[in-house]
């Protein structure tokens, strides 16, 4: 089963929103996530991600919407924030935290496990919405990022992004490296918005 979630999560990054399946035009909704909103945990608290979407994608060929044949698939990534060098202030660190499942699935990417988080999320009761909702207990101090998905739209209006200010890199300015298991990217923070910053004492 972790398998086929992998392999379903994979397919979801490497897919538009925008897909053309028998001459229909395809229009998806972003999850809209909200993190437990505090800038500062100790250890053993628990971090919540909440995820929300529609149940029904806009079909622009009969111009309208119809049910998702299948459950979503979101995504995020788990960093410490470390002592910058010549590319990356920014490490894979899942090992930090416990992870918690309550609403939807987990599995953890063939890429980099110790950072890559993918959610499958769960159809509501009224089936109206599709929700995830995991916990990551913090086990380790630090100061750490965690990286959502495109196919998502953060709702918490602060996202601490003071705190990457004390991790400048020399070479990359205003820059977020990302070290996933040695794969190296790069993020303006002023461009994105996926970016949610907190400490833990």
């Amino acid at each position: 089963m972790k398998t086929a979630l992998r392999l379903m999560a994979l397919s979801l990054l490497l897919m538009s929103f925008q897909c053309h399946e028998d001459d229909h035009d395809f229009f998806q909704n972003n999850f809209k996530v909200l993190i437990t909103a505090q800038s500062h945990y100790t250890v053993n608290d628990t971090v919540w991600i909440e995820g929300v979407i529609s149940s029904k994608v806009f079909d622009a060929t009969i111009n309208d919407s119809i049910p998702l044949d299948s459950a979503p698939f979101t995504s995020f990534s788990v960093l410490r924030l470390t002592t910058p060098n010549r590319d990356s202030n920014a490490k894979d660190a899942l090992d930090k935290f416990e992870t918690v499942s309550d609403i939807g699935e987990i599995s953890f990417g063939q890429l980099c496990a110790n950072a890559d988080v993918f959610l499958a999320a769960k159809l509501s009761s009224d089936e109206r919405f599709y929700r995830y909702r995991v916990g990551l207990k913090t086990l380790n101090s630090g100061d750490y990022v965690f990286v959502l998905g495109t196919e998502t739209q953060l709702v918490n209006e602060n996202r601490n992004e003071s705190i990457i200010a004390n991790y400048p890199i020399t070479i990359h300015p205003n820059q977020l490296g990302l070290d996933r298991c040695g794969n190296l990217s790069w993020l303006f923070v002023d461009e994105s918005e996926h970016e949610y910053y907190f400490t833990v004492n």
